[in-house]
């Protein structure tokens, strides 16, 4: 009997674990967004007993469907996943001494709520989807973390949080710490 779980990473990005009976040795997975389709390439994780896959086709449902097969027989079954639910995300790289933050969050979003964890910076928060932030040493600052001009970089790790709305105020919240660290 096939069966898989699955389990939403963050954004669109969903890891698949395969929970078959009878040992199966082959899969063949169906996302609902074309990366499998049997008439065109098909992307690598296809064919593996536990993909994970970034879905192409924004937030929306998806039926995903999966054959599992051994030298008895095969057997298919099939769940919805839902990445409409608002879930809060984002991304982090470095870039001197800005952080460049990319939202990640799935849902009908209506708002944005920034917080960069710096308290001593005057802008420490932003409304944007995919703001960057200055993590820069206040003048005069006698913060040990900071760095002398012309860098002025407040080096150190900070709590980023970011809470999502939609328009019938739901929301969601995802707080991950990120280092601003000597480049």
């Amino acid at each position: 009997m096939a069966r898989f779980s699955f389990e939403i990473l963050g954004g669109l990005t969903v890891k698949f674990v395969d929970e078959s009976d009878n040992n199966p040795t082959a899969w063949s997975w169906l996302f609902d967004d074309g990366s499998c389709d049997e008439s065109g390439p098909r992307a690598p994780e296809c064919d593996e007993p536990n993909p994970t896959h970034e879905f192409q086709d924004g937030a929306r449902q998806y039926r995903v469907e999966l054959t599992a097969s051994n030298g008895a027989g095969e057997d298919s079954t099939f769940t919805t996943v839902d990445l409409r639910a608002l879930q809060a995300d984002f991304s982090f790289r470095q870039d001197g001494c800005s952080g460049i933050f990319t939202d990640r969050s799935t849902g009908n979003i209506a708002s944005w709520d920034w917080d960069f964890g710096d308290t001593d910076s005057s802008a420490n928060s932003s409304a944007a989807p995919s703001p960057t932030h200055d993590y820069t040493c206040p003048d005069g600052s006698a913060d040990p973390d900071c760095v002398a001009a012309p860098l002025s970089c407040d080096f150190g790790d900070y709590q980023v949080r970011l809470t999502i709305e939609d328009a019938d105020g739901g929301s969601s919240t995802r707080t991950k710490t990120v280092t601003i660290a000597p480049f």
